[in-house]
This record gives structure tokens, C-alpha cells and sequence, in this order.
């Protein structure tokens, strides 16, 4: 932070000596246009800053400054887990019944194998950092010097928003990825712990059981939009053989779905399970470098004019807009979820044009 601002203080500094080079030529075209510096707060819905600015001619001002926006955000926000398959046959609420049963036997398993207690849904929080530095040319064209138009741009980070579990979620997103490594390998028949030759298996009914019955453990995260297509051979990561025959059904390294082929329909459910860390994350990435024109009106405060208010509104164009979850499955376009749009996951919808209105409290230094 303290080299940011660093950065931040240099870059004010060299812009508002930019115009003591046009002061003459600007003193000569009237006595409004005299070198001058202004200092503002910046008050907006979504970022509290400073700026400097200072004119170049009679109808033209140069402003910079940065604004910051932090928000770490506890919201009553869960995803569902989804154990064993969905049967479309059955309906919701029998699903639901099911997948808790299920639920209730591996947790209990989880419990008495590693002492950790799951929960059947997975709380997130949410983190917003806003932090951007800007320029901005102010004209006023018009007769009346109230009004003026905006150009210039804001420069910032690029992940502004992070969805992420809560800590106490940890347990339950490792207890997942427990179970599902003790479902891959009962799957490939092979024995749940092998060290220095000593190979341990389940009681065969209970591998039974997790065959037929039990199945993986996901959480429930939306909808697709479309049908995911494979760009590329995806293989199995895990052997499996036929629970009852014997037979194998595939072994690792085989092509599960061939380029070309439907991964996922339109419509279908869209499950997620935890990323390499045991976590889940939906990040919100857009570009740096953000275009923003706009307008705005000043008023006195004070009757000698050292002391302004200023309303500005306008539309920051931020480029790329990509939320996307930890597997890269992208919120708003290959995933609906309406949990998530309640959530108000983040402080850009999905657009590149972003509205922007703030209030700004000047005063003259000199």
C-alpha cells in the first residue's frame, strides 16, 4: 500500500506542474484562469478518494487522484452439496431426500475415518477491492460554466471482486475431497491406502455401497447456459470397473468425451467440486486500464468560491468482464445462477460499461 501511494503522490505531483508552463498564456486570456490548486474528497456509493487538480486554460482543468474501495462482505450465502447422482426420474424434493441420506452415511464415514464433521452446505463470503488511480480533463463549452464535460481514464487492479468459502467451510470442502479420492478408488478396485506394501481396503459391502449407491460429492452452483463442447480429448483421471460384472468400464487415460463431443447439455445442473487447495473461488477479473467519459455540475459554497461542490456522472468503460469459477466456468456466460446474482457478486455487472456518479468537496489552496 505505501509504495502504491507513493506511486499515486509522484504521478499528482508531475501532473499539477504541467501547467506552470501554460500559466502565462493562461493568465493573459483572463484573471479566472490564474495557476491555481483545488483539493477534493471524493464521496461515491462504491469509493471514497482524493484528488488535485488544477486549470490549463479558461475552459480547460486537469484533475488526478485515486479512489479505494474495500469490502469483506459475511453474507447468509451457502452452496448446496449434492451427493451421489441426480436422477432425473425422481423428483426434486425426492432427490433432495436421497442426496441427504447419502450425506448423512459418508459423513459419518468422513467422521470416524479423519474426525472432521462435515456440514451439507458450503458458506462463502465475499471480498471486494476497488483501488484505482485516475486523469481526467474537465471542459466547459458551454455559457454557463457550471456545467463541464469528462475524459480521461482510471488504472487499477484487475481482480476486483473474490467469492470464496468461509473458513469454517474448510472441513467440509476437505471432507469432499476425502471422499471423492476414497470413490475413485474404489472405482479402480485399488486399496484406499498403500504404503510400503501394506495395502488397506474397505469391507467389500461398504465398497459396494459406494459403487452403487453413494457416489461423489459436488456442490451445486447453477445451471448451464448452453452445451459445454469438448475443445480438446478429455481422459479419465481414475480406472472403474462394473460393480456387478466385474468388468472394467474404463481405465485411466481413456478418452472420456472425444473433441466435438457434449460435455454438458443446456439446462443441466452445474456441480463444481473443490480446487486443488480445498477451496472454492469465483473471481471477477476486468482490465487495468478503464476509458471514462462523463459530466458533472459545480456549485459554491462559500461566496469568495474557495469552497465547491461537484456531482459527477458518467461511464467508465472496464473492458474485458470475466467472473469466473475456480474449474473456469464463466458466471453470466456459460453458468446461470440466480444465488449468485442475489449475492450481488460484485461491483460490476455483467457489462463492460460501468455507470459511475460521485460527489466531490473542493477548496482552494492557492
Amino acid at each position: 500500500m505505501t509504495s502504491r501511494l507513493s506511486t499515486y503522490t509522484l504521478l499528482l505531483i508531475a501532473v499539477c506542474l504541467m501547467p506552470h508552463t501554460a500559466q502565462a498564456q493562461a493568465q493573459s486570456n483572463s484573471s479566472d484562469s490564474k495557476f491555481h490548486l483545488d483539493v477534493s474528497g471524493i464521496f461515491g456509493s462504491q469509493k471514497l478518494g482524493f484528488e488535485l487538480s488544477t486549470p490549463v486554460t479558461k475552459d480547460i482543468t486537469v484533475r488526478a487522484g485515486a479512489t479505494f474501495y474495500t469490502l469483506s462482505d459475511d453474507e447468509k450465502m451457502n452452496l448446496p452439496i449434492q451427493t451421489g447422482a441426480y436422477d432425473p426420474t425422481l423428483t426434486s424434493e425426492e432427490n433432495q431426500a436421497l442426496s441427504a441420506s447419502r450425506f448423512s452415511k459418508v459423513n459419518d464415514f468422513i467422521k470416524q475415518f479423519s474426525g472432521f464433521d462435515m456440514d451439507s452446505r458450503v458458506q462463502l463470503k465475499k471480498k471486494i477491492k476497488h483501488d484505482n488511480f485516475h486523469l481526467l480533463v474537465d471542459i466547459t463549452p458551454f455559457r454557463n460554466k457550471h456545467w463541464y464535460l469528462t475524459a480521461g481514464f482510471y488504472y487499477g487492479n484487475s481482480q476486483v471482486t473474490e467469492v470464496l468459502n468461509q473458513e469454517s467451510a474448510m472441513t467440509t470442502l476437505m471432507g469432499m475431497s476425502i471422499w471423492n479420492t476414497v470413490y475413485e478408488k474404489v472405482m479402480a478396485e485399488q486399496p484406499i491406502i498403500d504404503h510400503k506394501g501394506i495395502n488397506v481396503y474397505l469391507p467389500y459391502d461398504f465398497e459396494e455401497a459406494i459403487r452403487t449407491e453413494y457416489g461423489e460429492m459436488a456442490m451445486e452452483a447453477g445451471t448451464y447456459k448452453h452445451d459445454i463442447i469438448a475443445t480438446e480429448d478429455i481422459l479419465w483421471d481414475y480406472s472403474a470397473f462394473d460393480p456387478i460384472t466385474g468388468d472394467i468400464l474404463h481405465e485411466e487415460g481413456d478418452v472420456r468425451y472425444h473433441k466435438g463431443d457434449i460435455v454438458h447439455h443446456q439446462g443441466d445442473t452445474y456441480y463444481i467440486t473443490p480446487n486443488n487447495a480445498n477451496m472454492f473461488r469465483l473471481n471477477q477479473h476486468t482490465s487495468k486500464f478503464k476509458p471514462y467519459v462523463g459530466a458533472g455540475y459545480r456549485g459554491r459554497l462559500t461566496k469568495d468560491g474557495r469552497s465547491m461542490i461537484l456531482v459527477d456522472m458518467g461511464v467508465m468503460y472496464i473492458g474485458s468482464n470475466n467472473i469466473a469459477f475456480h474449474d473456469g466456468m464463466r458466471l453470466g456466460k456459460d453458468v446461470s445462477s440466480p444465488l449468485f446474482s442475489d449475492m450481488k457478486y460484485g461491483i460490476y455487472r455483467n457489462s463492460h460499461f460501468h455507470p459511475s456518479l460521485s460527489v466531490r468537496f473542493t477548496y482552494r489552496l492557492f
